[in-house]
């Protein structure tokens, strides 16, 4: 994958050997050009940077799991007994600690991930890098080398290598001396210029690459969830994404039994929280279920699993009433607006009434819900975003994100904007100053003027506080309630009180009342 956003990719082809599998696999750049033959052994030893991105959704404070991509390299090429070891700068370390690594391991290579924000920075910092190691080749993975390709190379002279898409068998070819020239995604630097090889076919038996099992990676800096991605792709096309492009549109997923292998790994060494990141989870109904019947099966039953990526039309009650028995408790659904009209404009391709419905019976059922929206797509109002507000308050949800839009360069929204609206400011600062919930225009587009776009997003952030309070008087209410459950009905009535914004009044009284003596 690699933040390289997480996989691999096999199709029909001859057959080769990872980790203890023998697994079917194409390693063709198109139907018709011959497999070529390993060289030489290129790089035996990798050292993994995972990069920072201060300020943003990545910075060190708002997260502390390890990287999946680099793990789902990291793993592949340990398999292959390539040596790796793992840096996490985005756990508080600087340049200087990543220079200190590569002195003192010596690397044959030095690898990243990379995403899109903050990109500037990273860039400079792989410059510190190279110039403070001169001759350590540089090769870059992720979503933002999907996305941007050949440009990346261009912009950092820093970096030697890029790969798009899947990184682990084009990352394996790379270190194993497969012909530059013949390695499928690989972007590299020839006769002066910056060369883009074609694309490698999308891995379709994904259960033939090896889940992170993070053994290079040091553990006891991270807390204890667990990341499982369980496939791979999106099929859908809302304009202001980038999963089609990063990912591939076509969607393939893991079996059941594989993901339960890794939950089963995981679950035998003490963690008991799970968080699958895939952008369509429940896409296969059968698949799903097939994964808690194998959950069950294997006596699973002290976990917990949080799914990210929930389309509401592809799930019904009785699916989400199966998963909450086996342990899934945390659900967060792509809402985007609570207009059917702006649902469309965006092609988002789910209507409201599938969304509302899939809403109303997971929180029915017990699941902690998350809502997450976009704020200023072309052609919505300031009254479009009061319904999505009105829509994200109507029930008793976990949290809601109102997230400014934001127009990547080679996206439909970003080309729209350039034919109907005009961006406020250039790509390179937004993408580098700003992150999607700052409340800062970005672009004027048709729909709002620029003084209701600033409205509206001060309105959704004023959403996203009192949906955070309604949340912790509901969890307080409970907490409450359990302390007082001996008391019967009284105790109900009394916990209900003590929990509410009267009560909460009462208390600060109580509490400044007693301090004036």
């Amino acid at each position: 994958m690699w933040g390289w956003h997480l996989g691999v990719e096999t199709s029909q082809g001859s057959y080769r050997q990872v980790g203890s599998r023998s697994v079917r696999h194409n390693r063709a750049m198109s139907p018709v050009m011959p497999r070529m033959e390993r060289g030489t052994m290129r790089f035996r030893r990798i050292l993994f940077l995972n990069l920072s991105y201060p300020d943003g959704h990545f910075a060190e404070d708002a997260v502390r799991i390890p990287p999946l991509g680099i793990g789902y390299v990291a793993e592949t090429l340990r398999q292959h007994n390539i040596q790796c070891r793992v840096v996490d700068l985005g756990l508080g370390l600087g340049a200087g600690h990543a220079v200190r690594e590569v002195e003192s391991w010596a690397p044959h290579a030095i690898a990243v991930s990379m995403m899109t924000f903050r990109y500037k920075h990273n860039y400079a910092l792989l410059d510190i890098v190279r110039q403070a190691c001169p001759e350590t080749p540089i090769i870059a993975g992720g979503p933002h080398v999907s996305a941007f390709r050949q440009d990346v190379l261009e912009q950092c002279r820093a970096i030697d290598f890029g790969i798009a898409l899947e990184g682990e068998l084009p990352m394996l070819d790379l270190c194993e001396g497969r012909a530059v020239d013949e390695i499928a995604g690989l972007i590299h630097r020839k006769d002066g210029q910056v060369v883009m090889n074609p694309d490698a076919s999308p891995v379709t038996d994904l259960d033939s690459i090896p889940f992170p099992k993070y053994e290079d990676f040091d553990l006891d800096r991270y807390g204890d969830t667990v990341q499982i991605c369980s496939s791979r792709g999106c099929p859908y096309h809302c304009i202001f994404c980038q999963a089609g492009k990063v990912l591939g549109s076509r969607w393939r997923a893991r079996s059941a039994a594989n993901v339960a292998e890794e939950i089963q790994y995981w679950y035998d060494r003490g963690r008991r929280l799970f968080s699958f990141v895939d952008d369509n989870f429940t896409l296969k109904r059968k698949r799903v279920e097939e994964l808690c019947n194998e959950i069950e099966r294997r006596g699973i039953r002290e976990a917990r699993f949080v799914a990210a990526g929930v389309r509401a039309d592809k799930v019904d009650r009785p699916l989400l009433a199966r998963m909450h028995e086996v342990g899934f408790s945390h659900l967060a659904f792509g809402v985007e607006s609570g207009s059917d009209r702006i649902l469309k404009l965006i092609r988002k391709g789910e209507r409201l009434a599938d969304i509302d419905s899939a809403i109303r019976d997971s929180v029915d059922l017990g699941y902690r819900v998350t809502l997450y929206f976009v704020v200023g797509s072309p052609g919505e109002t300031l009254e479009d975003v009061r319904e999505s507000v009105r829509f994200a308050l109507k029930y008793p949800i976990e949290n809601a994100y109102f997230s400014n839009l934001m127009p990547i360069p080679g996206t439909e929204l970003y080309d729209r904007i350039l034919d109907t609206g005009q961006l406020l400011m250039q790509p390179e600062q937004y993408l580098n100053e700003f992150a999607e919930f700052e409340r800062v225009p970005l672009f004027d587009a048709p729909g709002m003027t620029l003084e209701e776009r600033k409205t509206a997003l001060e309105i959704t952030a004023n959403a996203l506080t009192e949906i955070q309070k309604r949340a912790e008087r509901r969890h307080e209410r409970a907490r409450t309630r359990s302390r007082f459950a001996r008391f019967g009905a009284f105790g109900r009535v009394f916990a209900d009180f003590y929990s509410s914004s009267p009560g909460l009044a009462a208390r600060r009284l109580a509490r400044f009342a007693l301090a004036r003596g």
